[in-house]
């Protein structure tokens, strides 16, 4: 004969999992590392994670990334604001009832400074301080440099790794010149600007001519 010891009502397979806990960010040379704590009830075998504006829910966002750790590694991406959330999947397929969020921002690359053009060895060189790579900013890929004189789109002069580069003269005349950084997400930024003006070789001065005895010797003074 069976007894009732307990009514209890068993809700393992249709109860949604506890909301992931706070989603904490890491910063590297290469992308942000996303973490946070793991869902302790016994079904929860996965977590998702989407990505949107600001202005948006889970539910405005479609793609989902799946993962079975507590972790997920975010390239840098576009000048901007994402949001991303989390939630816990258990294995019957119900879903945390909210999502943990956590915004992550990257700014364009600062301004180079100390930007300088000179003529040494017959070509223009170009030095500059390399833009400051703090708070939300991206380390940097290269620098660009650009003539301002035509365009846009302005005239590529030279994309550089360092902050030093050379190139041969230009036509005379005054150039105005930009620099400014590409971060390692593509991402451009601010510029600095100088101008150098080229000039044209002074007239030749005492020309002469002579005859002699093969012909006529024409003579100038060498600038």
């Amino acid at each position: 004969e069976w007894v009732t010891v307990e009514d209890f009502e068993v809700v393992g397979k249709t109860a949604a999992p506890n909301d992931v806990g706070t989603v904490t960010s890491t910063r590297s040379n290469q992308g942000i590392t996303l973490t946070w704590p793991e869902v302790v009830d016994l079904d929860v075998n996965q977590y998702l994670v989407r990505y949107g504006t600001t202005s948006q829910t889970w539910e405005d966002v479609a793609a989902t990334e799946v993962r079975t750790g507590t972790s997920i590694f975010i390239p840098f991406f576009a000048t901007g604001i994402r949001r991303y959330f989390v939630k816990a999947i258990d294995t019957t397929g119900n879903e945390s009832v909210n999502a943990s969020t956590i915004d992550l921002t990257i700014d364009s690359p600062a301004a180079p400074t100390n930007f300088t053009i000179a003529l040494v060895d017959g070509q223009l060189e170009f030095n500059w301080t390399a833009s400051a790579v703090s708070g939300n900013r991206v380390p940097i890929d290269f620098y660009r440099i650009v003539r301002t004189n035509e365009g846009p789109p302005f005239p590529l002069v030279i994309d550089s790794k360092t902050t030093l580069a050379r190139t041969p003269l230009f036509a005379a005349g005054s150039i105005g010149f930009w620099v400014y950084a590409f971060d390692i997400a593509g991402n451009s930024g601010s510029v600095a600007s100088d101008s150098f003006t080229i000039n044209a070789p002074a007239n030749v001065t005492g020309f002469s001519a002579s005859k002699t005895d093969g012909g006529i010797l024409l003579t100038w003074d060498l600038n």
